[in-house]
């Protein structure tokens, strides 16, 4: 029994310490340098590394390739399944961030390393298994990603109890997953419907067009208040729902794009990663929300604005709190403003309607005393009661949102369990 409780400890260091702070070193070496980057873009004569800094941006799978090379070279896989272990980590960053791309590369690195050296066909049969086994894991724990990510508290509380160097290790992997998981605040709601607000205001055929990405409730959530936002103040607008399923695919969030435009939405608002919906609006002659980037450059004569996030604010923030040994594990909602600075909303492009600005500013006030995104009465777009008048939602109702709100088309599909 002894030697076995050993090997199992052998495992968990392997995979929880040795495989962990590989990964960082793959995501600080990709997503934190494309970071610095991206800032060193902003100085004039520097711009020419802005596309350096969109490569290695948190949408892009770029760095769950970083990641699943990492993982493999930290845990001294063959050169075979280190180089098959980019293409691995790139799926399951794609299918599920950077805790896909981690499980994905791990899972594929570690039973083709079981065969390396024991075929004489290893050059076809190391790549091919690490990647089958890697995609399969990330086709699996895809969808239920956030799910997982609900018990990543409990994990930093015992990474607390270890001794400093692994907790150190442990803990930075950890808010590096927090920083980049596809994770919304209420803050974020917020700035969703404030953009739905330029939206609404632009609209000539009242109908307006989402490329969304994956059907789970921060997405889900994001197109309510974007509709909500939207129908505040143009109550005859529709907004027309087209999934993509992937957080990151350029090519498929245009064509979604153009299917939305080519069907009569001459605006459109997203959640997913690439400009390809404010490209397909400027190629149409339409207009555009983008999505946590300043895209006027893809579109000049169709961006309007986007809301954006800055998560620096919130990292610094954890980060003095596990130095206080004030941390503890919670769902972070933001203070129901945007004062903060971690979320807020890219300057109104001169392509808004007239009264924009001042639609956005009244409505921002409202929410700034104390105005809930949503607040009740609401209704599902099958005219069933969500939220009673009066009411608002709590924050498990807003975690686990599975339907839309009046005015949307199209449905939520249901993922399984």
């Amino acid at each position: 029994m002894a030697k076995r409780q050993s090997g199992i400890k052998g495992l968990l260091k392997r995979w929880f310490i040795d495989a962990l702070g590989a990964m960082a070193q793959g995501l600080f070496a990709s997503l934190i340098i494309g970071l610095i980057i991206q800032q060193l873009g902003k100085i004039p004569w520097l711009s020419f590394l802005t596309p350096f800094a969109q490569m290695l941006s948190a949408s892009s799978p770029v760095v769950g390739a970083a990641i699943g090379v990492a993982v493999a070279y930290g845990l001294k896989h063959a050169p075979l399944v280190v180089f098959s272990s980019a293409a691995t980590g790139a799926l399951g960053y794609s299918l599920g961030g950077p805790v896909g791309a981690f499980l994905a590369s791990l899972a594929g690195a570690e039973l083709a390393g079981l065969l390396a050296g024991k075929t004489k066909v290893d050059i076809v049969v190391l790549p091919f298994v690490a990647i089958v086994a890697g995609g399969m894991v990330a086709t699996w724990i895809g969808p239920g990603i956030n799910a997982m990510m609900t018990g990543i508290g409990s994990f930093i509380n015992l990474a607390t109890e270890l001794h400093p160097i692994p907790m150190g290790i442990i803990v930075s992997i950890v808010m590096g997953m927090v920083l980049t998981l596809p994770i919304s605040s209420a803050a974020i709601a917020i700035s969703l419907n404030l953009s739905g607000i330029a939206a609404g205001l632009k609209t000539k055929s009242n109908k307006i067009g989402y490329v969304a990405a994956m059907p789970l409730p921060e997405v889900t959530r994001g197109i309510n208040a974007f509709t909500l936002g939207v129908r505040s103040v143009n109550p005859d607008a529709t907004v027309e729902v087209k999934w993509t399923n992937s957080w990151f695919d350029p090519t498929g969030e245009k064509q979604a794009a153009v299917e939305l435009l080519n069907s009569g939405c001459d605006v459109l608002g997203q959640h997913c990663d690439s400009a390809g919906p404010v490209v397909a609006a400027q190629e149409k002659g339409a207009w555009a929300v983008g999505y946590n980037a300043d895209a006027l450059s893809k579109g000049p004569d169709a961006y309007l604005t986007a809301p954006l996030w800055d998560w620096g604010i919130y990292y610094t923030e954890q980060v003095q709190k596990i130095i206080d040994g004030t941390w503890k594990s919670e769902n972070y909602w933001g203070h129901g403003h945007m004062d903060e600075g971690i979320v807020k909303l890219d300057k109104l492009s001169a392509n808004c309607a007239e009264g924009t600005e001042e639609a956005i500013q009244k409505a921002q006030e409202e929410i700034d005393n104390g105005k809930h995104v949503f607040a009740g009465p609401l209704k599902d777009n099958e005219g069933n009661v969500k939220v009673q008048e009066g009411a608002t939602m709590t924050d498990e109702e807003m975690l686990s949102m599975d339907w839309f709100v009046e005015g949307v088309i199209g449905s939520v599909p249901k993922t399984e369990s």
